[in-house]
């Protein structure tokens, strides 16, 4: 069995074998060994209208060629109460408020982001990531400290709309540190999970989906 959290892979509890069957069911009943870590609600932007700044877009710029969308500076907020914020759980739209075909008439822009995380003393990198980028744990996604602003700086290249995001600590062989999140673990925060069963029978080389299901953490009982 395979658990996603948000649909991150990197982060997925893999090879979870029935603790024992009863007739034809399967019975898992695992404790920590299937828990996550809550996590914040996913942070966003929406730069449909690229010409314009609004919805955490500070403000705009080119020079004739790619837009420049300059986000506002975000605070690390581990150390703050937990806030509710709507999010799409790590999901992105691409859109283009003047398109007449949102599908293949979005733009890309520079999508220029900063962390204000003064307490973060963790001798690992912090990464910009969520579905937009597939999750990647990459070189590219991998914030900068500007030492004369006391901040961390990226600009990625992302296509233009309604996009979640994340700030994720992680080593340098892409190990997520979901314990010291930047943005905390707070148990109020709501996720999607899925759930994938799949089996292989012994005269074959591959494993085969036999059983899905996806919900949320609200509601949920084990």
């Amino acid at each position: 069995m395979l658990l996603l959290q948000n649909r991150q892979f990197n982060t997925g509890i893999k090879n979870i074998v029935p603790q024992y069957t009863i007739g034809n069911e399967l019975i898992y009943k695992y404790d920590t060994e299937t828990q996550f870590w809550a996590g914040n609600e996913f942070r966003f932007f929406d730069n449909k209208e690229i010409r314009n700044a609004a919805n955490n877009v500070a403000k705009i710029s080119s020079n004739g060629g790619i837009y420049n969308s300059f986000l506002f500076t975000d605070d690390a907020r581990a150390n703050f109460p937990y806030s509710f914020t709507q999010d799409v759980n790590g999901n992105f739209v691409a859109r283009n408020l003047n398109a007449t075909n949102q599908k293949i008439e979005a733009d890309y822009a520079w999508v220029y982001f900063s962390l204000s995380a003064p307490a973060f003393q963790i001798d690992k990198g912090i990464y910009i990531n969520g579905m937009f980028n597939n999750y990647a744990i990459a070189p590219e996604n991998k914030m900068e400290y500007n030492e004369k602003k006391k901040v961390f700086e990226k600009a990625l290249l992302i296509k233009q709309g309604f996009t979640n995001y994340q700030y994720v600590v992680a080593d340098a062989k892409g190990k997520i540190d979901s314990e010291n999140s930047i943005d905390g673990n707070f148990f109020q925060t709501e996720n999607e999970y899925e759930v994938i069963v799949y089996y292989r029978e012994n005269t074959q080389r591959y494993d085969r989906v036999i059983g899905f299901v996806a919900l949320t953490s609200v509601g949920a009982t084990n």
